[in-house]
């Protein structure tokens, strides 16, 4: 049903689904112009004639980091971008990821540290594995200000499994680098659960307290 529906778009609307696809089920008209190589005011058109055949809707307008308007789109199925995607070639699909990954990253400019998931999710997929994971070691920074002790666990995790993937000369600084990170996010969570068990001990010892107090005589 999916590619019925698609074949009978034109050649250029099927392409901007495809490189859509890969940035995710939503994406920023900007970067998908970008990636495509095309202007932006030419490509409303493109846009308005997925609108009008219901694949894609407008959600917002968004001021990007580096101060560039765009219009947030979302497939109006997850459908069509999981079957869109899965019908491109993987060296294919790789090289669409790494290239979003530099989008996004350019875009994003001094606020990239902060949007550091996505961007690794990109170059993971995209097979950069020395940007993957240094944007992974960012998100994981990012979750371990927030005390999301797991999700920063799954970010070094994932990082740690890149490392092998680096020059030789590089692996042991990182993988140690890593290893100190995941410690002290873990570290924190331990003090935070100690911390909340000492709360809670002194509370039920503050009830016993007062349980065991004895009643004053009436008068």
């Amino acid at each position: 049903m999916v590619r019925r529906r698609l074949a009978s778009l034109t050649p250029a609307c099927r392409e901007a689904l495809q490189h859509a696809s890969v940035i995710g089920r939503e994406f920023h008209s900007t970067v998908l112009a970008d990636l495509l190589g095309v202007d932006d005011a030419a490509f409303e058109e493109r846009l308005a004639e997925l609108q009008r055949v219901r694949l894609l809707r407008a959600v917002a307008e968004e001021e990007l980091p580096d101060g560039r308007l765009a219009t947030r789109f979302r497939f109006t199925n997850a459908l069509y971008a999981e079957v869109i995607y899965e019908d491109l070639l993987a060296q294919r699909r790789a090289a669409l990821h790494r290239r979003v990954g530099e989008l996004l990253e350019q875009h994003s400019g001094d606020a990239a540290a902060r949007n550091a998931a996505q961007i690794a999710l990109h170059f993971e997929r995209g097979r950069d594995a020395a940007r993957a994971l240094r944007y992974l070691s960012h998100a994981g920074d990012n979750a371990t200000r927030l005390c999301a002790s797991q999700e920063a666990d799954r970010h070094y995790a994932a990082a740690q499994a890149l490392v092998e993937r680096l020059p030789p000369e590089e692996r042991k600084t990182l993988s140690l680098e890593l290893l100190r990170k995941r410690g002290l996010a873990n570290l924190a969570v331990a003090r935070l659960r100690a911390g909340g068990r000492d709360v809670h001990d002194a509370a039920r010892g503050g009830g016993r307290r007062r349980a065991s107090r004895p009643s004053r005589a009436r008068r």
